[in-house]
């Protein structure tokens, strides 16, 4: 049975070619902001998935983001263990637009079935827990 080792949002991933080592780069554990909706440049959704020697080497699987009920993007996306029990996925998501707070989700489906879900709260700033990181 495959299933989701691991699952987070973040600004930037990078896969190094030459050593295949991934780099995930401002790492989204909160999204605040003053008002909404609210634009997001680029989103990136890495994985990482297992899978038994007697699953399938090539899956697709479903990835779709929510913002509590509402769906906001729904991707095939394709994964290729070549031979090996674990892969890792990259999905960037260029411009996705929350419109208003809430819960932002991560969901995997494969065979229509959730398999993994990863989640951050979006709130607006001056909300319970929501503050202002100056750069």
């Amino acid at each position: 049975m495959i299933h989701s080792k691991l699952m987070l949002f973040a600004e930037n991933i990078i896969r190094d070619t030459q050593t295949n080592k991934i780099s995930a780069i401002n790492i989204i554990e909160e999204l605040a902001s003053p008002g909404f909706p609210l634009f997001m440049a680029g989103l990136n959704v890495l994985t990482l998935l297992e899978r038994e020697k007697d699953d399938a080497q090539t899956i697709n699987f479903l990835l779709k983001l929510r913002l509590d009920e509402n769906e906001l993007a729904g991707l095939e996306v394709g994964a290729d263990f070549q031979d090996k029990l674990r892969n890792r996925s990259i999905v960037t998501i260029n411009g996705l637009v929350l419109p208003n707070p809430g819960i932002l989700r991560a969901v995997l489906f494969l065979n229509e079935k959730e398999f993994a879900l990863h989640e951050v709260s979006v709130r607006k700033i001056g909300e319970t827990g929501a503050k202002v990181v100056a750069a």
